[in-house]
């Protein structure tokens, strides 16, 4: 998530974040399959020294 949120220079919805990341298979599960919003959501809410949350939007802290 880091990544997709340095290189778009902005904030994104989750949803945004999912797609990211599912296109472009930055992440694969063990089992193979696709990430999933709540697993976003736990990386958030897991690593509050990393995000910030804006209403719907995801920003990086640093």
């Amino acid at each position: 998530m880091i990544y997709i949120l340095t290189n778009e220079g902005r904030g994104l919805t989750v949803p945004h974040i999912v797609a990211l990341i599912n296109t472009y298979k930055l992440y694969v599960k063990k089992d193979g399959t696709p990430v999933t919003e709540a697993h976003v959501w736990r990386t958030i809410f897991v690593n509050p020294q990393i995000f910030v949350r804006e209403g719907t939007i995801i920003h990086l802290l640093m």
